[in-house]
């Protein structure tokens, strides 16, 4: 990317999704599907964090740990090579999904 280019890789559009890129189409998509992903699990975690605290209890503490400063460097600093591995996955079950064999129960019928 250029000088130009956006300081941010994700970007959340109220009233319609996200727009996200990369360097090129595997880490957009890496990007996208892992954002949604996290996006979910933060949701949660405010939701039952709202609910209860380390007891268990409602109404008790309601502190979340997000990364601290140097977490977020470090997973940023990441080698994106492992992208690959979950492209690679994505790229046969799109394949498979488009041949009908993505859930092909090989066993037979259970009745």
């Amino acid at each position: 990317m250029n000088s130009a280019s956006p300081t941010n890789n994700v970007v959340l559009m109220r009233g319609y999704d996200m727009a996200v890129i990369g360097l090129d189409i595997v880490t957009a998509v890496f990007r996208a599907i892992y954002t949604q992903s996290v996006a979910e699990i933060q949701r949660d975690t405010l939701i039952l964090s709202a609910l209860g605290g380390t007891d268990g209890q409602p109404g008790k503490s309601r502190r979340i740990r997000y990364l601290t400063e140097r977490e977020k460097h470090d997973s940023i600093a990441l080698d994106t090579t492992f992208f690959n591995r979950a492209w690679e996955l994505w790229v046969r079950e799109v394949d498979a999904a488009a041949t009908g064999e993505l859930y092909r129960n090989s066993l037979g019928s259970p009745l």
